[in-house]
């Protein structure tokens, strides 16, 4: 009997200690780079961002910021992202969200909200490194400038600032990084 309940204790502890092994959060990167369409625009646009944050159980939070090129507009988005992992294997479908406010560069650093919600698929290179693809949609009201050849007699352009919301299509490609 005490060999039984012994064995039984050795085996919890073990269980415990793998399960607390498991749950040890790191540093990670990730770098990445989209293309968007638009809906209210007649450009694409594209961007680069970098995350860092702690991961931990198949799960990351951190901040973001990068820059993002539509038309005549420059921006730097500044984000909270949070991503889930749903495996632990080395090829795993996930879910992300980030949300924040990005600055028009290009037009006096006007401040506009965005929010992108995306599913993808985790690929793990090695222990430390991954890569990712993923696809989704972004709901946006950044202040964007266009500028256009007047149709008129007028030879001028054309200043024109809106910033109403719209959506966007967004495709992502990306490295993590593992800082142990």
């Amino acid at each position: 009997m005490k060999k039984t309940i012994f064995i039984l204790l050795a085996a919890c502890f073990c269980g415990i200690v793998s399960v607390a092994a498991q749950q040890t959060a790191f540093w990670q990167v990730n770098a990445e780079g989209n293309y968007s369409f638009l809906n209210r625009s007649d450009h694409d646009a594209y961007g680069a961002g970098i995350a860092v944050g702690k991961a931990q159980n198949n799960s990351f939070i951190g901040m973001g910021t990068g820059w993002w090129k539509e038309s005549e507009n420059d921006f730097l988005p500044v984000y909270l992202k949070l991503k889930y992992n749903f495996t632990d294997t080395t090829v795993s479908p996930y879910g992300t969200l980030k949300v924040g406010v990005s600055f028009n560069t290009t037009n006096n650093w006007h401040v506009g909200a965005l929010a992108q919600i995306s599913a993808g698929v985790d690929t793990k290179l090695s222990a430390s490194t991954g890569l990712y693809f993923e696809a989704g949609a972004q709901i946006y009201s950044f202040s964007v400038k266009n500028t256009r050849r007047s149709s008129s007699w007028n030879t001028g352009f054309l200043d024109n600032t809106t910033s109403e919301p719209g959506v966007a299509f967004i495709l992502t490609m990306g490295l993590r990084f593992n800082m142990n």
